[in-house]
């Protein structure tokens, strides 16, 4: 009800300040608007029919399930990978280790010299 009245008012206020030619022509690109947006909106809604959209909705479906087949494919490797690297590294730290131990061995058996 409080919406009504406020245009009522924009209306009555507009009639009064603009003269009547302004009025037509804010009437006629209005119009144009409109007609603009009808167009647009049937172009769009008459442009597919069922069957395409299903058929972009089963193309869709189909690239998702693709998508997520790569992924957890990739991701199975890149866990594997991890494991490896992981060994690796366990290794590597175990014959640092032993070197430090030569290291230390070596160094003691160059003070006794």
């Amino acid at each position: 009800m409080r919406s009504s009245s406020r245009k009522k008012t924009f209306v009555t206020t507009w009639t009064d300040e603009e003269s009547s030619n302004k009025n037509e022509q804010v009437k006629l690109c209005f119009m144009a608007i409109q007609d603009d947006k009808v167009s647009l909106n049937s172009s769009i809604s008459n442009s597919y029919t069922f069957d395409d959209l299903q058929d972009a909705y089963d193309e869709l479906v189909l690239e998702f399930k693709t998508s997520i087949s790569k992924r957890k494919k990739l991701l199975s490797k890149i866990n594997l990978e991890n494991e490896i690297l992981s060994k690796t590294n366990l290794e590597l730290e175990a014959k640092f280790k032993d070197f430090e131990k030569e290291i230390l061995d070596l160094k003691n058996l160059l003070h006794k010299v």
